[in-house]
């Protein structure tokens, strides 16, 4: 099985800029250097032992951090990765009911030409990242990069909504992900483990022409709405006042 460090090898490959954990619930930032790998996955296991939700930065920064800030959107300088978040149908987790039902069926709705680089299992739902061989520069390649995420992430959503399932749309630069190796605490009385549950050896690096296949993010919006089975909004008498 992939430990934690063999995961941040994986995932901060050509990453120069300082990372970062994050905790919750006492919301703290702990920042390392590209070459503090070891240091960052000892510190990640100790806190997940104390009993802290344990996240990581997907991307790096040129910035100073402070224990209780994280990087805005326009600080973050390299991004290694795509990647996507998808929930899992678990009463003692989520409300809601309209997620894929265990981790296959969240699997399957990944696109079938690049298999992923490594896929996690948070606890309750999956965490799927698609490591390129070079990060992204930011802000210069913001624009490819957040293109990129969209049509991925938009492309399992259109696949999730002809299902009746619903993704999140988690495209920010600043979005942490659960550390594989810690404990995920979110339900108390079920405290379950995050884990590298796949992945090739060698691992899977990609280049953004990889991606090409996916579809514009408008296409993919179009369609989407398409299988919208609320239908359009429609104005009625017994509606309140707008005002109200």
């Amino acid at each position: 099985n992939m430990d934690t460090l063999e995961f941040f090898q994986a995932l901060y490959t050509n990453i120069e800029n300082k990372i970062y954990l994050f905790t919750l619930p006492d919301r703290t930032t702990y920042q390392f250097t590209s070459d503090q790998l070891q240091q960052m996955a000892d510190k990640a296991a100790k806190l997940s032992a104390a009993g802290k939700n344990v996240y990581f930065g997907l991307g790096s920064t040129d910035i100073k951090l402070t224990a209780k800030s994280r990087p805005k959107n326009d600080q973050v300088t390299e991004l290694s990765c795509l990647f996507a978040d998808i929930d899992i149908a678990d009463s003692s987790a989520h409300a809601a009911d309209n997620l894929p039902g265990n981790i296959s069926e969240a699997r399957d709705l990944l696109p079938a030409p690049c298999e992923p680089s490594i896929i996690v299992s948070s606890g309750h739902g999956l965490h799927v990242y698609y490591i390129f061989n070079e990060p992204f520069n930011l802000p210069e390649e913001s624009q490819e990069a957040k293109d990129l995420l969209e049509r991925l992430q938009g492309y399992i959503r259109r696949n999730a909504n002809a299902k009746g399932w619903h993704v999140d749309s988690v495209t920010d630069f600043t979005r942490v992900f659960r550390v594989p190796g810690t404990i995920n605490y979110k339900n108390p009385a079920m405290p379950v483990k995050c884990e590298v549950i796949e992945y090739n050896e060698p691992i899977n690096f990609y280049n953004p022409s990889d991606f090409d296949f996916l579809p514009p993010v408008a296409n993919v919006q179009k369609a989407a709405t398409s299988n919208n089975t609320h239908g359009a909004f429609e104005r009625r008498e017994t509606d309140g006042d707008v005002n109200l």
